[in-house]
């Protein structure tokens, strides 16, 4: 069975899953990715001397021509809502076996985020919606989209962890006197840089470290940097690595909050620091809310509420027990997220066009 995964602003991480099945029965599933940026990728890999970038978008361009003859091959179309991009998808696979891959928490045409989208566009989406069974990351945002629109079938597949990496292999059983609180992600107001950073401040002096990972605003890193009780590290690609710091902390802060059309949908970054045995404290945000059981493997707080954030991490450095608690509830948690686990379920999508697993 060939697979075609034809999306907009995907990640390789949110096909990981999916990538883990091909690879444990190569012979009964192909996969093939093609980004809807090609185009872009290969103006920039030939006017630029971008490599890379040439190569992906020829490796795109050639799966999509791919598509187009593969009659019987399954077709992953992943598109942000109201994207014009639909009626493409819908003139060359809506004949075909299709499967809807989203995140998206918005779907009222009306909403200021959906409403500039045409009538045809609208249309068009949903014929699409209703020819498609949809893969949703979580269950909130599919109750959402599914109060909106007649859907074919649905199915919730979040995001996995990579055991492999995430563990708690190298994690010092040993208490350290001194909490330690973790931000990793891009260093963006729209993340909740400026609560902790101002967390970090008034508790200057308390027993408790704070450590950052990440790049992006040039403001907020230097701020960062002038903080003395936050140790910055920087961006760091290797994943290993990451994992290494995570499995030395006691927590892990998410405080995004929702900004325009954008909110924090998932969260892979909690059932990474979960896996290590760090305690996330998240904002309210949709993903958030779907991982987290509030109290019992992490904590929630409302949205810019810095002073939930400072009060929750006070209290985890207060309260040993309930933070070894915790900590164990949240190793529970992600064993649920595992590559393995998650793949379990795209399998399951596929067989409802004929994959039979080896």
């Amino acid at each position: 069975m060939n697979v075609y995964v034809i999306h907009q602003y995907g990640e390789p991480e949110h096909f990981r899953s999916l990538v883990a099945l091909k690879n444990k029965m190569p012979k009964s599933l192909r996969l093939f990715f093609a980004d809807f940026r090609c185009k872009k990728d290969l103006w920039n890999g030939l006017t630029k001397g971008d490599v890379k970038k040439l190569r992906k978008g020829i490796c795109s361009f050639s799966n999509f021509i791919r598509s187009l003859f593969d009659k019987n091959g399954i077709i992953i179309w992943a598109l942000a809502p109201g994207s014009k991009e639909i009626s493409w998808v819908e003139k060359h696979y809506s004949k075909r076996k299709l499967v809807y891959y989203t995140s998206a928490a918005e779907w009222n045409w009306k909403s200021p985020e959906l409403k500039s989208t045409d009538a045809d566009c609208r249309k068009t989406w949903e014929r699409m919606l209703q020819k498609s069974h949809v893969v949703h990351v979580n269950h909130l945002s599919a109750a959402i989209m599914q109060s909106y629109h007649q859907c074919k079938s649905v199915t919730i597949i979040p995001h996995s962890v990579e055991a492999g990496i995430y563990n708690i292999a190298k994690r010092n059983p040993a208490r350290s006197d001194r909490l330690k609180v973790l931000y990793v992600g891009r260093i963006i107001p729209k993340k909740g840089l400026r609560e902790y950073l101002w967390c970090a401040k008034q508790l200057t002096g308390k027993p408790i470290e704070f450590h950052c990972i990440g790049d992006g605003d040039d403001v907020l890193i230097k701020a960062i940097k002038h903080t003395p009780n936050i140790k910055y590290y920087g961006y760091i690609a290797d994943k290993k690595r990451v994992s290494e710091i995570m499995q030395q902390m006691d927590v892990l802060v998410l405080p995004s909050y929702k900004f325009h059309a954008w909110q924090e949908l998932f969260g892979m970054v909690i059932i990474e620091a979960m896996a290590c045995g760090a305690v996330p404290i998240a904002t309210d945000c949709i993903g958030p809310k779907c991982i987290i059981e509030n109290r019992a493997n992490g904590i929630l707080i409302p949205q810019k509420d810095k002073e939930a954030l400072l009060r929750e991490i006070l209290r985890l450095c207060e309260d040993k027990e309930l933070l070894d608690r915790m900590q164990k509830e949240c190793i529970a948690s992600a064993s649920e997220y595992t590559t393995e686990k998650i793949a379990e379920r795209w399998s399951s999508v596929l067989a409802r066009f004929g994959m039979v697993s080896s």
